[in-house]
C-alpha cells in the first residue's frame, strides 16, 4: 500500500487535527504538521548478516548522521532536505577511500525530496545528481571483487547496475531509508485491531511486481506519554520472490558478450536449475515509533531476513536498518 490510505475521505475533516489524532472509533492518524525551519537529528545505523549452512560469512555495518530539515511548506507539498554531510561513508568497509573520492567530486551532500500535505513521501527531487554519484560508487564496488574473468563479471552486474539508473531504483535502493522514515503519514490505523492487507513490491530489475500479505497492529499507545509503536509484518510470496531471481538470471546471462549464445543458454540453465532446488522465504518486520507532539520519529526499525534452504545448502540474510533520533 504506496500511501495507505485508509477511510479516505476522513481525510477531509483532518486537515487542522494534530498528528498522530485519536478520534472516538480508536483510529490513530498519522499527519504531519511541520513548519519551515523545522529540523531533527537522527542517526542511521545499517546492518547486513549473512549466514552459509548456519556459519557467519558476512557481517557489515554502517552508521551516519542525517539532519531533516524542513526547507518549503507549500498548501500542496512539504519540501524537505536528508542533510548526511561527509558522514554517509563513515564507515563503509574496504571502499572507504575510493568511495569518498567519489563523493568529494560530486560534492553532494543532502537529498532534495517532497512529501504531500500529510507527509506522505512523494519524491527524490535531486536524483539525477544522485545517480550519477550512486552509479559510480557501485561501479567502483564491481570493480573491487576478486573474480578469475573480471570483464565477465563486470558485464553480468551491469544489470544490478541499471537498477540505478532510474528514479524508481534510487529512492527504493540507494536511499531508501527516506521512503521507509514518511511510511505512516498520510495513514489512519485502528489501535486496538490488526489490519491484514495486501501489497505489491515493484521489481526493480524489470519484471513482473512481487505479491505480498502484510499486517499493521499496535504494540503500545500511550496518549499522555505521546508515544506511539506501531509494527508492519510483511511476508512476500515465494513464488514471486523466486521468479524475480530467475528474472535477473536471465538478463544477467544475456548480457554475457564474452560468451557465446549457446554458453549463455548452458550458465542460464544451470542458474535456474540450481535456484529450483531452493525454498525461499523473505519477510520484513518493521516498527515504527513517533512522538506525536514534535511529530518526528523516534525509533524506526526496518529489518528484512531473507533465508534460501535446499538439500545440500542452507542461506540466511538479514539486512537491518536503524533510524533513531540523535540528541
Amino acid at each position: 500500500m504506496k500511501h495507505l490510505y485508509i477511510l479516505t475521505l476522513a481525510f477531509f475533516t483532518l486537515t487542522l487535527c494534530p498528528a498522530f489524532a485519536q478520534l472516538e472509533d480508536s483510529t490513530v492518524w498519522y499527519v504531519a504538521d511541520w513548519k519551515k525551519g523545522d529540523s531533527q537529528k537522527f542517526r542511521v545505523t545499517k546492518k547486513v548478516l549473512e549466514y552459509k549452512n548456519d556459519k557467519e560469512s558476512k557481517n557489515t555495518l554502517q552508521t551516519y548522521i542525517a539532519n531533516v530539515h524542513v526547507t518549503k511548506v507549500h498548501k500542496k507539498y512539504y519540501e524537505l532536505e536528508w542533510r548526511y554531510g561527509e558522514t554517509l561513508f563513515n564507515n563503509t568497509p574496504a571502499l572507504s577511500e575510493e568511495i569518498t573520492k567519489v563523493s568529494k567530486k560530486h560534492n553532494l551532500q543532502s537529498i532534495t525530496y517532497r512529501t504531500d500535505p500529510y507527509g506522505t513521501f512523494i519524491g527524490i527531487q535531486n536524483w539525477k545528481e544522485l545517480r550519477k554519484m550512486t552509479q559510480e560508487i557501485m561501479a567502483a564496488v564491481v570493480k573491487s571483487k576478486e573474480a578469475a574473468n573480471k570483464k565477465e563479471l563486470e558485464q553480468a552486474m551491469k544489470p544490478m547496475l541499471d537498477a540505478f539508473s532510474t528514479k524508481e531504483g534510487i529512492e527504493q535502493i540507494a536511499f531508501q531509508e527516506i521512503v521507509f522514515f514518511h511510511f505512516p503519514y498520510g495513514g489512519g490505523f485502528e489501535q486496538y485491531d490488526t489490519l491484514a492487507y495486501e501489497d505489491v513490491f515493484p521489481n526493480l530489475f524489470g519484471g513482473a511486481p512481487i505479491k505480498a500479505n502484510g499486517l499493521i497492529y499496535y504494540n503500545h499507545h500511550d496518549t499522555l506519554a505521546h508515544v506511539t509503536e506501531m509494527v508492519n509484518h510483511i511476508v512476500l510470496d515465494p513464488a514471486d520472490s523466486k521468479e524475480m531471481v530467475n528474472d535477473l538470471f536471465r538478463r544477467m546471462t544475456a548480457n554475457l558478450q564474452s560468451l557465446s549464445e549457446e554458453d549463455r543458454k548452458k550458465r542460464l540453465e544451470e542458474l535456474i536449475t540450481a535456484l529450483a532446488d531452493f525454498e525461499i522465504d523473505i519477510q520484513d518486520h518493521n516498527t515504527f515509533v513517533y512522538n506525536s507532539a514534535t511529530f518526528w520519529p523516534q525509533r524506526l526499525t526496518r529489518k528484512r531476513e531473507t533465508i534460501a534452504n535446499s538439500e545440500k545448502e542452507k542461506i540466511r540474510k538479514i539486512e537491518e536498518v536503524i533510524i533513531e533520533a540523535a540528541h
